[in-house]
């Protein structure tokens, strides 16, 4: 082009600094065109930067300034961040995919770590007001009945509220993962019916049996959860929730069952329900990634590896893509399908 019928240069175009709070080191910083945002990572923070171009896009004013906020309490030392979004958005920089677009995984990764997070704070939220009430229990030594009652007693506040908000969100979590699914393969699981992606991956010529041994070891767990979110919103309800309760014999703890079951401890498998998610979406994308990238010709090749604890530096990355040498490159799986390496 012309220089001379170049648009002028704008006050918002001469570039920007961004003061974090202080103490705040960054060792994230992830582009998410399609959202219209980067996110930057410190160790317990997340947080939005948008330059003026996802502000004004079409530049109608010239000292549009940037922006930065903070998304969430939680970064890069995160379970939930870092496994099933950081890791993941990192190895898809710079490589090319045979199957699937790095914009709408990215999207789906994304997706499922905010409603995984959600799942998170519902969670800890329940657990925190539990251990306070079972704290007060023990200090005064038991619950003790005046005149033949026991005054106000210890309840969770909200508590049907926050298991609705987990449910939910944990089955939105679940159907990302399914979108990632049928990004690498080609599938089309709705509503998290794995059983049925595993069907269609049955049919498929070449499919990986890491994939197949992932889902289906999940499966049970899987159903589990949509089982329990799916009888909140049933007429009539098929799951129930009981917070803080007497029994003859006990003060029993919060439990929960669903179509008439055994009930449950509620934090327990809350947590356990939270891990689900993290493994099974880090377990599709990594397989699926090892299954749809395209490797270059040559002596070097990408694979997926481990890294080792005290590489980490404090974050909770637990794999990474790397370009190496291809008699080095062959990603193994472990025995529990999940991807793994020697960390080189």
């Amino acid at each position: 082009m012309d220089p001379s019928k170049q648009p002028p240069r704008l006050p918002r175009d001469y570039g920007f600094r961004i003061s974090l709070p202080p103490g705040t080191e960054v060792k994230y910083l992830i582009a998410l065109e399609p959202l219209g945002f980067l996110e930057a990572y410190g160790a317990d923070k997340t947080f939005h930067l948008k330059a003026p171009e996802n502000i004004d896009p079409q530049r109608t004013r010239p000292d549009v300034p940037a922006v930065w906020s903070t998304a969430d309490d939680a970064g890069y030392a995160n379970e939930v961040v870092a496994q099933i979004f950081i890791q993941c958005a990192d190895a898809l920089s710079n490589i090319r995919l045979k199957r699937g677009d790095v914009n709408r995984l990215k999207v789906a990764l994304h997706a499922c770590k905010r409603e995984t997070r959600t799942c998170e704070r519902a969670f800890l939220r329940l657990r925190e007001a539990n251990n306070r009430i079972v704290a007060e229990i023990n200090r005064t030594k038991g619950i003790r009945a005046e005149g033949n009652v026991i005054n106000d007693f210890p309840q969770i506040p909200n508590l049907d509220d926050d298991v609705g908000t987990f449910l939910g969100c944990a089955k939105s979590a679940l159907q990302h993962i399914a979108e990632v699914l049928n990004e690498f393969y080609g599938t089309t699981v709705l509503n998290a019916r794995f059983d049925h992606g595993i069907n269609q991956l049955e049919k498929l010529p070449q499919t990986s049996p890491y994939i197949l041994k992932s889902l289906r070891e999940h499966q049970p767990d899987v159903v589990r959860i949509l089982a329990f979110r799916d009888g909140i919103t049933h007429t009539p309800k098929r799951t129930s929730v009981q917070n803080f309760h007497m029994t003859a014999q006990h003060l029993q703890q919060p439990k929960w069952t669903v179509n008439g079951e055994e009930p449950g401890n509620l934090i327990p498998e809350m947590h356990k329900m939270i891990g689900t998610i993290i493994d099974l979406a880090e377990e599709t994308f990594f397989i699926g990634l090892q299954d749809a990238i395209e490797q270059p010709a040559g002596p070097f090749q990408y694979a997926v590896t481990e890294v080792p604890p005290e590489a980490r530096g404090g974050t909770k990355i637990r794999y990474r893509l790397v370009f190496q040498f291809a008699a080095q490159a062959e990603s193994k799986l472990s025995e529990e399908g999940k991807p793994s390496g020697d960390g080189g």
